[in-house]
């Protein structure tokens, strides 16, 4: 596990945005079966979003300049995102910061968000992280209330348990509220339990779908530490020092190997390592999607060709709905959006030797009765 933030955030902001106020989109549609393989309902909402969407965490409003985080997202939307991840903590604020779930602080904080992202509403609002000094009804009651005043269409949670987020639909049902619709989660080829397993299982049991982020496991996955620490890489930064003792650590040693391994597929395949990474994470977890999606909206067209190979892997599983990307240049994101191309090439036995190289597949209760 990486570290946790320490402020507990509701504002943890998913924008799902169609030309938002001091932002230049050129809306360009591409045709309803392109759409349709693109495109996830969020959970079993109806909300549609794309199975890869642009994180922010670490390099908006800090390690980039705000031309470049303006290019980044002008570049994914142009590609087909349509999914905007940001929160109140990231770059204290300027990425959009009091802390806790209670009624006060998630009416201030989303209205404070709103005011700084310049828009009347979001999409989906995020509990970054349970708030044990707050009830569970009170943080349902607040959601539910930003909500219906129109500040947000849904919401959702972030690093909870499947207990607390079971809770929180319990209590949505005794009380006539809204319950959540979507969990994020960290998913990554060296952690995988929830969301293969836990997600799933909420996922038919009350709908909840599942975001997930840092394919790349803050890069680790990358390749980039092979060789150590390079300067101007995330472990090299101001407050990332966990992560450089991890990537230095034993298990990061062992970690390092079954990339050369993994790296070798990459190169049969004619992709990068990263694409490999996320286009295993897409097609173990994105095609996890709901099969009865229903009708999309105005979306932006995917510019990827391979697209329309992929539908088998979208009927393989179900539960996560998006991807969140991070990037710090044009390069990287496209490079990193290229992975859609990746899935059609990732058949069982390929996925099956990724597994055997990783050691880690976790089963649920249902593989080992069967």
């Amino acid at each position: 596990m990486y570290p946790e933030s320490t402020t507990d955030s509701p504002a943890r902001l998913s924008l799902r945005q169609t030309g938002s106020p001091g932002m230049i989109y050129s809306a360009r549609y591409g045709s309803p079966k392109r759409q349709l393989q693109f495109y996830r309902n969020l959970g079993k909402s109806g909300l549609r979003v794309s199975c890869l969407g642009l994180g922010t965490w670490v390099t908006f409003g800090g390690q980039i300049t705000d031309e470049m985080a303006e290019q980044l997202m002008t570049l994914a939307y142009d590609n087909g995102i349509n999914l905007f991840d940001t929160a109140e903590v990231y770059a204290a604020g300027k990425a959009e910061t009091e802390r806790g779930l209670s009624r006060k602080h998630i009416i201030e904080g989303l209205k404070a968000s709103l005011e700084r992202l310049q828009l009347e509403y979001v999409d989906v609002v995020f509990a970054n992280r349970p708030d044990p000094n707050t009830p569970m009804e009170e943080t349902v009651r607040a959601m539910t209330h930003v909500i219906n005043q129109g500040m947000a269409m849904y919401w959702g949670t972030s690093r909870w348990s499947s207990m607390e987020i079971m809770e929180a639909y319990s209590v949505a049902r005794q009380f006539n509220l809204i319950p959540p619709i979507c969990e994020q989660a960290e998913y990554h080829m060296f952690q995988r339990e929830k969301v293969e397993v836990q997600l799933p299982e909420l996922f038919h049991k009350i709908g909840v779908g599942a975001m997930t982020w840092s394919p790349l496991a803050c890069g680790i996955v990358s390749g980039k530490y092979d060789g150590g620490i390079p300067p101007y890489s995330r472990a090299s930064l101001k407050g990332y020092q966990w992560l450089k003792d991890k990537i230095l650590s034993e298990e990061g040693r062992r970690q390092q190997a079954k990339l050369k391994e993994l790296q070798a597929i990459a190169e049969r395949l004619g992709c990068t390592l990263p694409q490999l990474a996320i286009g295993k994470v897409a097609a173990e977890g994105v095609a996890r999607c709901s099969r009865g999606a229903r009708g999309a909206g105005a979306e932006p067209a995917l510019s990827s060709p391979s697209l329309s190979a992929a539908p088998a892997w979208c009927l393989r599983n179900e539960g996560v709905s998006s991807v969140l990307l991070g990037a710090s240049n044009a390069d990287q994101l496209m490079e990193n959006i290229g992975a859609i191309q990746v899935l059609p090439k990732l058949s069982s036995s390929i996925i099956h030797e990724i597994d055997s190289i990783l050691g880690n597949k976790p089963y649920s209760k249902k593989d080992y009765r069967s």
